[in-house]
């Protein structure tokens, strides 16, 4: 659900200030295409394990102007996991996607 222009929907989360976490799904995306639709730099991607990321990346992890994002794949299902950003909720991200 987007946006409905009565308050309702995502737009609680858009305009917030706090940080928090978006999850998307599609099918029949490699993780690299999800997160190119996404915008996100092709140069930043990395392999990391998750375990390692709080270490690894400290409190740019829930940094809302470059986030985080980690991808994954279960059967014909891609996800993308934003942590403390939200490019998850742009509207024109979720109509590409």
């Amino acid at each position: 659900m987007t946006s409905t222009g009565r308050g309702r929907g995502l737009d609680v989360f858009r305009e917030g200030d706090s940080p928090f976490r978006t999850l998307t799904f599609v099918r029949d995306l490699t993780p690299a295409e999800l997160l190119t639709h996404m915008a996100v730099d092709p140069e930043t991607l990395a392999l990391r394990d998750a375990a390692d990321l709080p270490d690894d990346l400290g409190e740019d992890l829930l940094d809302d102007e470059e986030p985080v994002v980690t991808s994954g794949v279960d059967g014909s299902w891609t996800w993308a996991w934003e942590q403390g950003g939200t490019h998850g909720l742009d509207e024109r991200i979720l109509r590409i996607v």
